[in-house]
């Protein structure tokens, strides 16, 4: 009697199966691949796929939404922050994640997204809003401890890590429509300006000194 596979072979498999959805939906797009294409690139059965997802939606949310930031930003904040403690952790947190989108398969998730993502979304069948709202809390717990404890002016949370994310959204549709843009060069230096743009308009004025540009400049060399 042939045994139940170990959970160390269903993880296995399970994985495969992202990772070939992964290649065929940036390829084909997420219409133009079917379950069978999908279990001939794994080189299992089609009803095998059931054993791990419940349909073709589930297999495009663990594609898209499976995975856990680099760093998240709650991490990299002191507990009694200075404005420069804030600055260093925002610069060092959209760096490496600047660097992180900037990985081949981050590109990939990150065109599905964008083809076919949204029409998913529209039509009800991924709860895009609710998945992302979920990877931007740590971004706006920070937000909130900096309007705590007087370093930012007064403002809303969620609206600050809007403003402060957004940038790192439009720096990966550069990365992918022109790759040598000036931004997409220098992930770093690009990091370092966005936060102190940043922190202009959010920092309450007494408590953050713009940096000197040549201070800013010596990133493209690190």
């Amino acid at each position: 009697m042939v045994g139940r596979p170990k959970t160390s072979e269903q993880r296995d498999t399970r994985q495969a199966i992202v990772d070939a959805a992964l290649e065929l939906f940036s390829e084909h797009g997420y219409y133009g691949t079917s379950l069978r294409d999908l279990a001939k690139a794994v080189g299992v059965r089609e009803s095998a796929i059931y054993h791990h997802f419940t349909n073709k939606e589930a297999i495009f949310d663990a594609v898209v939404f499976d995975f856990r930031p680099l760093t998240p930003a709650h991490t990299l904040l002191p507990a009694l922050p200075t404005i420069d403690d804030v600055a260093r952790s925002l610069e060092e947190w959209i760096a490496r994640m600047l660097l992180h989108c900037a990985s081949d398969r981050e590109q990939k998730r990150f065109r599905i997204m964008l083809s076919d993502g949204m029409r998913l979304a529209g039509q009800g069948r991924i709860n895009y809003f609710e998945r992302m709202g979920a990877q931007r809390q740590p971004l706006i717990d920070l937000m909130a401890k900096c309007l705590e404890i007087g370093l930012f002016r007064a403002g809303d949370p969620e609206l600050l890590a809007s403003v402060c994310f957004a940038p790192v959204m439009l720096w990966r549709q550069l990365l992918i429509l022109n790759p040598s843009h000036r931004f997409v060069a220098h992930p770093r230096l690009h990091a370092q300006q966005l936060v102190d743009q940043f922190l202009r308009g959010a920092a309450a004025i007494d408590r953050y000194q713009p940096p000197q540009r040549g201070e800013l400049s010596a990133a493209k060399s690190s």
